[in-house]
Order: C-alpha cells, then sequence, then structure tokens
C-alpha cells in the first residue's frame, strides 16, 4: 500500500495513460534502456574507470552481509588487473544495492556477478530517466516540444549511456540527483493544505536522506531545497518549525548512522580524506599543488579543460578512447547555440520575479554550473587530478535544461519548435549510436 501511495503520489501511474505524450515517452525509455543493456552486456569488465574496484566494494555486501571497516576488510586492492584503493569509506548504499543484484541475477542463472552488478546501474538509470521527465514537465509546463529535447539531448549523450553501462557511484547519484529536483519542484508550489503540506515535507526528507549517499562533489545539488525552502519561509512569512523538526529528524534518523559512524571509526564524516589517505600511502602520489603547479597551470598548460570537456560528452575506457571529434563539435555547437538563446532571452527580460515561471530554478541551475566546474579545477589541484568529465555530471541535468531552453528562445514558432525537436532527438540518437562503433577499440 505505501508504495501504491508513493507512486500515486508522483503521478507514476500517469505514465501507464496511454496518451499521446506517454505513448512517446515509454518508446523513448524502452529504446533507451535497451541500448544501455546491450552497452552493458558487450562492455569489456574492467574496461571502465575503476570498475573492479567498484566491484569489489560491491562484493564485500554480497559477500559479508555486512558494513565494512578500512584497513580491516578490503581496502586497498593490488591484484594483476586491478589496484588501487575501494569505496568502503565512502557513501556506500549504492553498493549494497549493487550486491542484491548479484543475489537476484544468480536465482535467474547469471553467471558473472560483475554484470548483475552493472544491472544495478541499469535501474539506477531508469530510475533517473523516470524522475527526469517528471522534473521536465514540471519546470518546462506544456511545452512536450522542449521537454522530449531536453529528455533526448541528455539521456543519449554517449558519456550518460556509458556511466550507466557499468558500477559506479555517479549513476545512483544522477538517479537520486533527479528525484531530489522532482521533490523540490513540488515542493516549491508548496501546497496549503496541512496533509498535503506534510507530505511534502517528509517527501523532501527523503529525498535529501537518499541524496546524501550519492557521490560527495553530487552533495553541491543540495543547495537547491536548501535554498527553495529558504525562499519558501521568507515568502510566506512563516518558520514552519514542526514541519522543519520532522524533516530534520528524518534526514538524521535514515542517513546519520553512516556519517556517526564514519566520524567514529575515521574522524572523517564523508570518508573522503580516508580513502585519499590510503591512496597516497600506497601509491606515494603528490598533489599537483605540491608539485609546484596553480589555477593558470591546471587551465593552460595542461590537458585537463580539453580533456575534461571531452569527456562529458563521450570518452570510454579510461578516458582513453576518444569519439570522433565531430561529434564533439556538434554537441559544442548546440551548447553554443543554447548560450546564445539564453542571452537573447535574459536581454528581452524587463523585470526579474523569482515566483515567476521557476524562475528561480533558471537562477540555481546558472549558478551551479560554475560553483560545480570550480570546486572541480579546487579538487584537481589540491586534492586528485580530475580530468574527467563526470566529475562535472552535478551540473548535466541543469546544464541541458537551460541549453535545451536557450535553443527553443531561437525557434521563433510551434512549427518551428517542433522541427527543432525532431532534429535534436535524430541527432542525439544517431550520435549515440555513432558512439558504439567506438567500443570495439575499449
Amino acid at each position: 500500500m505505501g508504495l501504491l501511495k508513493l507512486a500515486k503520489k508522483f503521478n507514476l501511474f500517469r505514465l501507464l495513460q496511454f496518451n499521446r505524450e506517454n505513448k512517446v515517452f515509454l518508446i523513448i525509455l524502452s529504446i533507451w534502456i535497451l541500448w544501455v543493456v546491450l552497452w552493458a552486456w558487450v562492455l569489456p569488465y574492467n574496461m571502465a574507470p575503476d570498475e573492479c574496484l567498484h566491484f569489489k566494494t560491491a562484493q564485500f555486501f554480497q559477500t559479508h552481509r555486512g558494513f565494512p571497516i578500512a584497513n580491516k576488510d578490503v581496502t586497498f586492492v593490488h591484484e594483476p588487473d586491478c589496484v588501487g584503493t575501494t569505496y568502503i569509506t565512502t557513501p556506500f548504499l549504492n553498493y549494497a544495492i549493487a550486491s542484491l543484484f548479484v543475489n537476484l541475477g544468480n536465482n535467474f542463472g547469471i553467471e558473472r556477478d560483475y554484470l548483475a552488478t552493472r544491472m544495478s546501474s541499469v535501474f539506477f538509470g531508469l530510475v533517473f530517466v523516470i524522475f527526469y521527465y517528471l522534473f521536465l514537465k514540471k519546470i518546462f509546463g506544456k511545452n512536450r516540444f522542449l521537454v522530449f529535447s531536453a529528455l533526448v539531448s541528455t539521456i543519449f549523450i554517449p558519456q550518460v549511456t556509458y556511466i550507466f553501462s557499468y558500477l559506479n557511484h555517479e549513476a545512483y547519484s544522477l538517479a537520486s540527483s533527479s528525484f531530489l529536483f522532482f521533490v523540490t519542484i513540488n515542493f516549491y508550489k508548496l501546497s496549503s493544505d496541512q496533509l498535503k503540506q506534510n507530505k511534502q515535507f517528509i517527501l523532501l526528507g527523503l529525498a535529501i536522506t537518499l541524496h546524501l549517499f550519492a557521490k560527495t562533489n553530487f552533495l553541491l545539488l543540495l543547495l537547491v531545497p536548501g535554498i527553495v525552502i529558504s525562499y519558501k519561509i521568507w515568502q510566506e512569512r512563516k518558520i514552519y518549525f514542526k514541519k522543519l523538526l520532522i524533516l530534520i529528524s528524518l534526514i538524521s534518523i535514515l542517513s546519520g548512522w553512516f556519517f556517526i559512524r564514519n566520524y567514529i571509526l575515521y574522524n572523517d564524516f564523508l570518508g573522503v580524506k580516508i580513502y585519499q589517505l590510503i591512496t597516497r600511502s600506497n601509491f606515494g602520489t603528490r598533489t599537483y599543488a605540491q608539485a609546484g603547479w596553480n589555477f593558470y597551470d591546471i587551465l593552460f598548460k595542461s590537458q585537463w579543460l580539453e580533456e575534461t570537456v571531452s569527456s562529458f560528452y563521450g570518452r570510454f575506457g579510461y578516458m582513453t578512447i576518444e569519439i570522433d571529434p565531430v561529434m564533439q563539435w556538434i554537441f559544442r555547437f548546440f551548447v553554443f547555440m543554447g548560450i546564445v538563446g539564453l542571452i537573447k532571452k535574459i536581454i528581452s527580460i524587463k523585470k526579474f520575479y523569482l515566483n515567476n515561471k521557476n524562475a528561480m530554478f533558471y537562477l540555481l541551475f546558472s549558478s551551479l554550473i560554475p560553483i560545480n566546474f570550480a570546486i572541480s579545477l579546487y579538487n584537481t589541484l589540491y586534492f586528485d587530478f580530475q580530468n574527467q568529465g563526470r566529475y562535472l555530471f552535478p551540473i548535466l541535468m541543469p546544464l541541458m535544461i537551460l541549453v535545451n531552453r536557450g535553443i527553443f528562445e531561437l525557434a521563433e514558432n510551434k512549427n518551428s519548435q517542433k522541427t527543432l525537436t525532431i532534429a535534436v532527438i535524430t541527432g542525439s540518437i544517431f550520435l549515440s549510436f555513432w558512439s558504439f562503433l567506438y567500443l570495439p577499440k575499449i
């Protein structure tokens, strides 16, 4: 009954109503899921960043059915084909879920455990697409052309397909992000009915809890519900003390145990510092800052910027397999035109209202992009050389929403928007299928 109520709350049953819009969505969803499963099936094991380390983390839960402790359980792996630090100190909910897929896979005759864990990423992909679609319908309203353009141009990015085809933390993080955004935009339109308000606070607490187990760079997105809550308190001139207490209590009960446990064990709430300490003690590596580099050097004297941008759209293997530059430049031109459209829209605005047509979300998304970029640059210099576009995936949805909104500002009427949508959908799918040809090179 609880699942049925939850499904009803999120309007998931509307996806089963075979109106024209939902038929199109279900077709897109089916094609994409089959596409990701194909990638997961043919991608060689450990030919994606640190997959063996992700797998060994999940394998611990499947074997021991308990919580790991660093330097006691599987922590640093030194095998012929797998060297590095596992992820047992960082939020490990996704690995525990992946271990359940191993048990499920064994029941269905899947002998390769790593393949079963990949199905957990496919599952997270399903969650990601559904709630991203529902969020797009909320933020774009009745403009179904814009909804499907943003949806397809995002999920068929080759790197996105790649992320959901092997075991990693980003897959869970993207799923929790789309759920967080959808719950937050519902909360933004806070009901005056007390019972509905209580549900909205509880669901927001649940969404924040799940997101706290995302990869640490995705925690940036918690700014969105934090600012929305603050804005609603300011807007209504009312402090929802009891409801906020329920929200905080829910978050503390459901997720607090992990962070308290980490602090007791490692004196590190998130487990990132101990992870980096274990890695450096085994590899003996220095940071770029210790080597005398600065931000200018990272940006202009290394390949960090180009490699980060190119792998945001598509680089495979251990970020060594580059796709055709033509594909990269098509995507970059698409982003550029979106920026042009946004500038056109901004110039035309005479007065700005935060509560006007979800303007707050556009403002927040515009702010998140440079913040995420700056954090990734900072971590590259002082912690780990992060020349991978997936470290910018917290802004995947914000960027693609803004870009598509900008592109549609250049379309003058409904007919041109329809043509544009068809072009974006067919182009995105074609480029994604083209990228598959590079898989044998991995």
